[in-house]
């Protein structure tokens, strides 16, 4: 049972609770005079942020909310800002636009400074000294560009609406590998900022799981083995191999090991070149990332590191790879382990002077030397990416 008294004079009111733990301490409160006036325009001002929030009970009247309606809630301004962010009205890239249509998320990133924090002029500086490169990510609902400006990720485009399982480029030049055909687009570098739609050419290929140049060959392979290459317009079939996954250069990442594709004028041919469940190769080097880890050719393969690696870029003397989940990077001398924001990583690339990396969700995350910035273009199944770089 607990009891309470009330003592009251002329400079306050003091309350005690009496419970059977004891008395508590008196907590004196200010006792304003009966004739003091009511405050209007705070009780304005308290309704006022009710209805921005929209807080209504089940009458339609706006009720009481706690958390906003005493003196530590936040002000009106605060709140109406708040609703006008373009955070909160969002969408989906998934239920917006189509193929060639331009979207541009506002999403949080993991950098120190956000967007907001830098005026359209100091990002068009930015972009002129910096260059602005274009990555392609090849998902599961087609091929979409990425305008990147060193650690800046602006807005992307939707260019193709079919499955891509691979995606190659060659300067300015963009081929991608889907169910239907090869595709190959000139307007690598305008993907984005350029007007109107992206055109793509159709080569005749067929079915497609990897594409690739070798300088200025296009190289493919389809589901059930044959490899071709493409000169003056038409396809030469240079041979089988097992099922491919990836391709560079000349070379075929295929559940049999890595596989050398050569056609030329002359000769045709497709050579097993060593190693056993390839699941990413790259041609500088070369390397590639085997259920068994990470080689490079020397003399012969040489293991560079253990575990199930997916993924390998090389760019000069440095190489990046996804070994058990881990993003790993070479520097030419040892090997060390980058931080990622990331999990689940689909694929990683060299730019000019960026490493990119993107999940299997559709999210981008790009470190040109000042930490990863990251921003979601809600594409997932993401098979590969490609960097087209700036002039």
């Amino acid at each position: 049972m607990q009891v309470c008294s009330l003592a009251s004079g002329s400079a306050g009111i003091a309350r005690s609770f009496h419970s059977p733990d004891g008395p508590k301490s008196p907590r004196p409160r200010p006792l304003q005079p009966a004739s003091a006036p009511a405050r209007p325009v705070a009780a304005a001002a308290r309704y006022r942020r009710r209805r921005i929030l929209g807080s209504r009970d089940a009458r339609g009247k706006y009720r009481a909310v706690r958390a906003v309606s005493g003196p530590r809630g936040p002000s009106i301004a605060q709140l109406t800002a708040r609703c006008r962010s373009p955070l909160a009205s969002s969408r989906s890239p998934a239920s917006l636009g189509t193929a060639g249509t331009t979207l541009s998320i506002t999403a949080p990133t993991t950098s120190r400074m956000s967007d907001h924090d830098i005026s359209l002029d100091e990002k068009r500086v930015y972009a002129e000294q910096t260059g602005t490169e274009t990555l392609l990510v090849g998902t599961d609902r087609g091929l979409a560009a990425v305008a990147v400006s060193g650690d800046q990720i602006g807005e992307f485009a939707l260019l193709t609406t079919t499955e891509v399982r691979d995606v190659a480029v060659r300067g300015g030049t963009a081929a991608v590998a889907d169910r239907e055909d090869v595709r190959t687009t000139d307007a690598g570098r305008n993907a984005v900022t350029g007007d109107g739609d992206v055109p793509f050419s159709p080569t005749g290929f067929g079915d497609a799981v990897a594409v690739s140049y070798d300088a200025d060959t296009l190289l493919a392979a389809g589901p059930e083995g044959r490899a071709a290459v493409r000169e003056d317009d038409d396809w030469t079939t240079c041979g089988m191999t097992p099922e491919a996954r990836r391709a560079d250069g000349p070379l075929l990442a295929t559940v049999g090991g890595v596989y050398r594709v050569t056609g030329d004028e002359t000769a045709t041919d497709v050579a097993h070149a060593g190693l056993d469940d390839a699941n990413d190769v790259s041609a500088a080097g070369p390397w590639a990332a085997t259920d068994e880890g990470v080689y490079r050719l020397g003399n012969g393969w040489l293991a560079e590191r253990d575990g199930r690696a997916t993924v390998v870029a090389v760019r000069a003397d440095h190489a990046a790879a996804v070994v058990d989940d881990t993003l790993l990077e070479y520097d030419g001398d040892d090997w060390s382990e980058r931080d990622c924001p990331l999990t689940d990583l689909a694929d990683v690339a060299y730019g000019a002077g960026a490493l990119y990396a993107v999940d299997s969700s559709g999210t981008v995350a790009v470190d040109a030397g000042h930490g990863w910035r990251t921003r979601t273009i809600g594409l997932p199944g993401v098979a590969a990416i490609a960097v087209v770089e700036a002039r």
